[in-house]
């Protein structure tokens, strides 16, 4: 398989994926990130060194971008959330973007060539792990919406329609 047909496949998988899967059966089976939960902490520091907490993040609404650099459906979805942050940014989300990898050298280069002028944030490979696993971090990208309290109201999306729909439910 050349690389589009990997690519393709990929998509296809994760499409499959999704409409297996039901949201109860999500909550089900992680009750501690079911909507109307507190989500979990998440300290590091961003592409300049400063240190940010999402607790201290002031929006109405705050989605969590987890992806990995070498993606491939991250490639396709991160263009998708850009647009959608344009739309939504005035409205009050704001987009976190943390990479589920260590590299940080690869991450402040696609940083600067994707333009992703969003929150973006590196943790230390302790804080990344303990991210995984409060965050039930299996496949990427990985996509939750909280309010502006930090409360989860959509977990475990994957795709930029399920974040407009889940958008639209609340800000329009």
């Amino acid at each position: 398989m050349n690389y589009k047909e990997v690519r393709l496949f990929s998509l296809f998988l994760l499409t499959v994926f999704s409409f297996s899967k039901s949201f109860s059966q999500d909550t089900l089976l992680y009750p501690s990130l079911a909507p109307g939960k507190c989500a979990p902490i998440i300290k590091g520091k961003g592409e300049t060194g400063k240190p940010f907490s999402l607790s201290k993040l002031k929006s109405r609404y705050t989605l969590l971008y987890f992806y990995e650099v070498h993606c491939h459906l991250c490639e396709v979805v991160t263009p998708q959330l850009k647009k959608l942050y344009g739309s939504y940014y005035k409205l009050g989300m704001e987009v976190v973007a943390v990479p589920v990898e260590s590299n940080k050298e690869e991450w402040l280069g696609y940083i600067k060539e994707q333009s992703l002028n969003w929150k973006n944030v590196f943790l230390s490979r302790e804080n990344l792990n303990q991210l995984r696993t409060d965050y039930k971090l299996t496949v990427s990208p990985t996509i939750y919406l909280l309010d502006k309290n930090k409360i989860l109201l959509a977990q475990r999306m994957w795709r930029a329609e399920q974040v407009e729909e889940e958008l639209n439910k609340r800000i329009r």
